[in-house]
């Protein structure tokens, strides 16, 4: 009884718990610098992206990104094109922390094998503040790429004149309760396989 106990509560468990994977490399910037992100900088003069590690600023004492934005012209953007499955649902999670009048968002634009666009998500960090908003967490809708789908391309960005930094971002694709189900019998199996072997 007490076997069986533990293997339908192992199983419960499991089922209960949905396995993610952060699709992003190096989205808690510890390299130091923008390994694996393409960055757009398209007023260099008044505008910049880089890796910092100011203690006084730090989320948890590691390597951060910093957008720095001062042209109503030109938006900084970071991005990263991970291949997720047309039908997937996904999230975006990340800690920011943003200053000044601008603003700084997280933009999702879904391509196809050709690299073209065809649809896109939107998520506003802060706008219009004037204040700094010391570090707050996101963690954006459950989204859902469209059929055609081969990389979703997610893009942090700033704008205006703001200060933001960005640390931990992750971007996970959730499996259907159908593949959560599926890995708990796996398991339920490999214990009463363990159990009556």
């Amino acid at each position: 009884m007490k076997t069986t106990l533990s293997i339908i509560c192992s199983a419960a468990v499991l089922a209960a718990l949905p396995v993610q994977a952060n699709l992003l490399n190096n989205g808690n910037f510890n390299s130091g610098d923008t390994t694996g992100w393409w960055t757009y900088v398209p007023d260099p003069v008044n505008s910049s992206i880089t890796v910092a590690n100011n203690a006084g600023i730090s989320y948890d004492g590691s390597p951060y990104l910093y957008i720095y934005a001062r042209s109503p012209s030109g938006t900084p953007i970071i991005g990263q094109d991970p291949t997720v499955a047309a039908g997937s649902q996904y999230q975006v999670s990340l800690m920011y922390r943003g200053a000044n009048w601008g603003g700084a968002g997280v933009e999702i634009q879904y391509k196809d094998s050709g690299w073209a666009t065809i649809g896109w998500e939107w998520s506003t960090l802060y706008q219009d503040l004037g204040y700094d908003t010391g570090w707050q967490s996101f963690t954006s809708p459950t989204w859902t790429a469209p059929a055609n789908t081969a990389y979703v391309e997610i893009r942090p960005q700033g704008w205006g004149w703001s200060d933001t930094y960005i640390d931990n971002v992750s971007l996970s694709v959730i499996p259907e309760p159908g593949s959560a189900v599926l890995l708990a019998l796996g398991a339920l199996g490999l214990i009463v396989r363990r159990r009556l072997g």
